[in-house]
């Protein structure tokens, strides 16, 4: 009642729930008691007097202070700004932060409650005044700016700068015009941009956050505030403890696809061959020769279609009957869940997409079948899928050379499988990489070498001129008319060499019988002729890819001679003809073919150029050339100049969707692993590009700079010099000398640029000593021409080279045929001499049955001694690898014994469908074992190269040292630098329960401490160190401060 009448009398305004504190304070002038009831009393609402609060605060502050007040807009009232007249010292400074809440203590004892300012922010040092006295207002705000962010821990601060960097791009406005307290509604959002903005988040932080969240407080600081919470609960989550990887039966397991699946495969197939050239027997053509050359290639053929048909069936039954469907959610390693999706795993590998594999309905009907969501219209072109059931690709989406896979290691040897979905009309590029349980938004172009982390800096997809006309692919009528042709005739050419061999096992006439399968395993198991067999497979290996490159070439020169060369012009090249000349090499002498020359040629790097300039490259003097690669899709639009490095797998994309542009890379230049180079690009002469990079279309990158890195589809990085990214811990890089890792401290090999390095700089070599010793390098590679005999070392010669790879070629593939040739002789004898001489129905099967228990007994025995073989090799050749600079000249043996060591090693990668040995024995114990006897410090229940797919093994054991509960998936853990003329080696320490995943690279001296992580896609460079419990991301790598595992809305 009393309430009632007060509110009558005072008439006061209702007041809305945005009104300040100082606008929710009243006051009046009342009269007698007795006539307070019923009057009206006139409020005034109670002002704020700056000057009287100013005097105020004076009498509380120290003297030495200068005190600034600024109307507080949000809280209403001021703001009080306070700095020291002089610049503080540590101590003092210290003092100052303890100054704002004791002048908050004393403003509530003299002052009203609405009179008290909200805010009281203490510079620790002094600001300028200008003429009049005044503070400039930028100043103050950048002054404020720069305390709060002392005041805020870094990881939220991170994850602010994050969040408004998404509402700037939500908003299309500059992000300095993002207020953390203002709202995303206030800053212009609307309810369509908070749909946006909620997914752009999603992608960023890989977070869902709630409706609710975005839509009442979408501030910048409350959002980066619930984002801070769960990562800081992702960090504390208790994993999963393992299980142990030593347990006896499951080491027998692990062995099965390799002692079983496999044989099974390979004897079905020499079997079936052999069947179904029995049944040719009693074919009218057996008569003369040309009729058993068909038969012939007739039962080789058929056996390879029906492996093609059969075993990715049977792949996709076993994947149903073993692990049904895939279910999200974080398992133990070697656990009943991980043993059998890695069971699954090993059976699909081996069974292969098959027949599934030769058209895109072909593809896209075998991962349904597998249990993926493939939507209408979608490409696929070599791209690497598993745990298809938590795949969702939908309508239109282009995935190309890219890994999608929903399967991650994580912390403490544990693994996680989230779900994937790519929407509509996206692209994925190729070295692209999609991490589990992320979401790569509708119409999004995530480029060459990049990764669905990466999504948040990429701008909308940007299309080429539009008055330039898309790129077509050649008219069906010309692929078959011409194409097939000419491809057909090359393949019957390539055949000969093979073939060559075949006929001394086919002239005679074969005797006629009532029982031919007994009668042909008799001639198979008694007959020396079967030798020739052997013969003609070396003989394919060695020669066939010569003369398909000699046809290739020869096309090639007939196209110009017709034609000239091909134009370069976009509007040209849509002419179906020029459009057909332009990938009628390609097509010929695609990146398998060329691999094989490059396998047979080995570090022959004269030869590998003198295979491309047949093939219309322009390749100048003593260029160098990696191991694998690199991949080109256009030869004669490649221009590489004299003394250029390549590393491993790199891109040279000459053309893409809107056409064709030549690549021109400079004399001196270094293009190092996994770089993409886009169409149109051109490098200049000594410029260095960095592990991973990334170029922009049509560029050009200046001479003696280096770029590393990828952000916003171009180079993350340059400098003016890049010995910072090479450079060997406490000194200068080494020669080191034959002893193999004795540091040869005269030989010292130092450029010139690096007296302009910052980062040599700081390490306190001044740029006099550094122009110094620039000079002393000069002066030792004139010496050098002056050395005795007695200080070099041999060097093989280029003809020593090829022969030594051509030869360990041949060899792998003789190794390889022994127990397939010889378990079918074997079982040959066993069913011709053990059994009854009766034709029966179950005859074939019968022979399968010896044959498949032959193989599996002398293919495990073959896998052994190969193992061994190359442990006893890389023992005998290198000993130990120690940390240096090797000199490529001949300072150093080193190279030597390297290039023969690759070789070796070819006899466990080339086998098992071209997987190697090591492929089938990924996270488990027994590659721990391998790599321990190679020399590398492993721990306890560790998981190497996971997820089953090793793109890039170890090569330098023993500068690799690995903790405990360590899960590496399909990584590049590369201890070696290659620069001009010299390799660096260095050690790379990993801590207990790290985390690698997939497409990430630590190179060499660089450390990881316990508990840290590396995201997919991620680039550690040289000597930089993961802190503990630290999660990194993109390349070059930052921290990441999301939600690694992710968190997509349920379906």
């Amino acid at each position: 009642m009393l309430r009632d009448q007060f509110e009558k009398s005072l008439e006061i305004p209702t007041l809305s729930d945005d009104a300040t504190l100082a606008e929710r304070h009243w006051e009046a002038v009342w009269p007698s008691q007795s006539d307070i009831l019923g009057q009206v009393v006139t409020a005034t609402q109670c002002k704020l007097d700056q000057q009287h609060l100013k005097q105020e605060i004076m009498t509380m502050i120290p003297r030495n202070f200068d005190l600034h007040l600024e109307p507080d807009e949000k809280h209403g009232g001021f703001e009080v700004y306070l700095w020291p007249q002089e610049q503080q010292k540590n101590k003092a400074m210290e003092k100052t932060r303890e100054l704002a809440q004791y002048i908050k203590r004393l403003a509530a004892l003299s002052l009203h409650a609405y009179m008290i300012p909200e805010e009281f922010h203490v510079f620790p040092k002094p600001l300028s005044l200008d003429k009049q006295g005044k503070v400039d207002s930028s100043q103050l705000q950048a002054a404020k700016a720069e305390l709060r962010k002392r005041g805020v821990p870094e990881h939220l601060r991170s994850i602010e700068d994050g969040v408004a960097t998404v509402f700037a791009g939500t908003l299309s406005c500059d992000v300095e015009k993002i207020d953390f307290e203002t709202s995303f509604f206030e800053l212009g959002g609307h309810e369509g941009m908070a749909e946006a903005l909620a997914a752009a988040l999603r992608v960023e932080f890989n977070i869902d956050l709630p409706h609710t969240l975005i839509g009442k407080d979408a501030t910048v600081r409350v959002i980066a505030d619930y984002i801070a919470d769960d990562y800081l609960k992702d960090k504390q989550e208790q994993h999963i403890n393992p299980y142990s990887s030593t347990r006896w039966w499951l080491l027998a397991l692990q062995l099965v696809p390799l002692v079983t699946l496999y044989p099974a495969r390979r004897a079905w197939q020499l079997t079936f061959q052999l069947w179904i050239l029995s049944r040719t027997k009693f074919m009218e053509d057996n008569n003369n020769l040309w009729g058993r050359i068909m038969n012939l290639m007739l039962s080789i053929y058929g056996a390879w279609a029906s492996v093609q048909v059969i075993f990715p069936i049977m792949g996709i039954l076993l994947k149903w009957i073993i692990i049904g469907r895939h279910k999200e959610g974080t398992y133990p390693m070697w656990g009943f869940y991980h043993t059998r999706w890695w069971l699954v795993q090993k059976i699909v590998s081996l069974c292969d997409l098959g027949f599934f594999d030769y058209c895109s309905y072909g593809k896209r009907l075998y991962f349904r079948l597998m249990g993926a969501k493939i939507g209408k219209g979608v490409t696929l072109t070599d791209v690497q899928l598993g745990e298809w059931d938590l795949l969702d690709i939908r309508e239109g989406a282009s995935l190309s050379s890219c890994i999608c896979r929903p399967f991650a290691v994580e912390k403490n040897s544990n693994f996680y499988l989230g779900r994937i979905v790519v929407g509509e009309r996206s692209t994925i590029g190729a070295l692209s990489i999609i991490a589990p349980g992320t979401e790569v938004l509708p119409d999004t172009y995530l480029g060459a070498n990049s990764s669905s982390w990466e999504q948040g800096q990429l701008l909308p997809q940007q299309k080429v001129e539009d008055s330039m006309p898309e790129k077509k692919d050649p008219h069906w009528l010309l692929f078959v008319l011409l194409t097939v042709p000419i491809y057909g005739i090359g393949w019957l050419i390539a055949l000969l060499p093979w073939l060559g061999p075949q006929l001394a096992v086919l002239w005679a006439t074969p005797a006629k019988s009532s029982t031919p399968l007994r009668v042909i395993l008799d001639w198979y198991q008694g007959s020396p002729q079967v030798a020739f067999a052997y013969v003609a497979v070396m003989a394919q290996s060695l020669f066939s890819p010569w003369l398909f490159l000699l046809w290739a070439a020869l096309i090639r020169y007939l196209c110009l001679a017709l034609a000239a060369h091909i134009p370069q012009h976009y509007a040209s090249v849509t002419e179906q003809l020029n459009a057909w000349r332009s990938t009628i090499v390609k097509t010929l002498f695609d990146a398998s073919r060329l691999a094989e020359i490059n396998t047979l040629l080995g570090q022959h790097h004269g030869a590998r150029s003198g295979v491309l300039r047949l093939l219309g490259t322009k390749v100048g003097r003593r260029v160098s050339w990696p191991r694998s690669g690199p991949f080109i899709d256009n030869y004669e639009l490649l221009d590489v100049g004299d003394d250029v490095t390549f590393g491993y797998d790199c891109h040279l994309f000459t053309s893409d969707d809107r056409g064709s542009s030549k690549i021109t890379i400079g004399n001196d230049s270094v293009i190092a692993d996994q770089v993409c180079l886009l169409p149109g690009v051109e490098i200049g002469s000594e410029a260095m590009l960095g592990f991973g990079t990334l170029t922009k279309r049509g560029k050009r990158y200046d001479s003696g700079k280096t770029y590393f890195g990828r952000e916003n589809g171009d180079v993350a990085e340059s400098s003016a010099c890049g010995a910072g990214l090479w450079s060997v811990n406490g000194g200068f890089p080494r020669d080191v000398d034959a002893s193999f890792g004795q540091t040869d401290h005269e030989n010292i090999n130092y450029s010139e640029e690096q007296a302009d390095d910052p980062s040599s700089l700081e390490k306190g070599n001044s740029p006099a000593s550094l122009k110094r010793r620039s000079d002393a390098t000069e002066k030792h590679e004139h010496a050098e021409h002056h050395l005795s005999r007695k200080e070099r070392h041999y060097v093989f010669q280029p003809f020593t080279t090829l022969f030594l790879s051509s030869f360990m070629t041949i060899l792998t593939v003789f190794y390889w045929n022994v127990p397939a040739q010889s378990s079918m002789k074997l079982a040959a004898r066993i069913f011709v001499e053990a059994l009854q001489p009766e034709s029966t129905l179950i005859d074939p099967m019968v022979v399968y049955g010896l044959n498949y228990a032959t193989t599996m007994a002398l293919t495990t025995t073959f896998a052994v001694m190969a193992i061994a073989f190359v442990i006893a090799a890389k023992k005998t050749l290198i000993g130990a690898f120690k940390p240096g600079v090797y000199s490529r000249r001949d300072s150093s043996t080193y190279f030597q014994r390297w290039q023969l060591l690759i070789a070796v090693q070819k006899i466990i990668r080339k086998c098992y469908v071209d997987q190697g040995i090591l492929s089938l024995l990924t996270g488990t114990h027994w590659l721990v074992l391998y790599y321990r006897w190679l020399g590398a410090k492993i721990g306890k229940d560790c998981a190497l190269f996971a997820n089953g797919y090793p793109g890039l093994l170890l090569t330098e054991a023993d500068l690799i040292e690995i903790g405990d509960n360590v899960a590496i998936d399909d990584v590049g853990i590369i201890s070696h630098v290659e620069m001009r003329g010299s390799t660096r080696l260095d050690k790379i320490t990993i801590g207990d329960r790290c985390v690698l995943r997939s497409g990430s690279h630590i190179l060499a001296g660089a450390k990881m401490e316990n508990d840290s992580c590396l995201l997919e896609h991620t680039l550690i460079m040289p000597d930089q160190i993961v802190r503990e419990g630290c999660a990194m991301y993109r390349r070059p790598a930052k921290q990441f401060y999301g939600n690694r595992k992710g968190s997509l809305p349920k379906e």
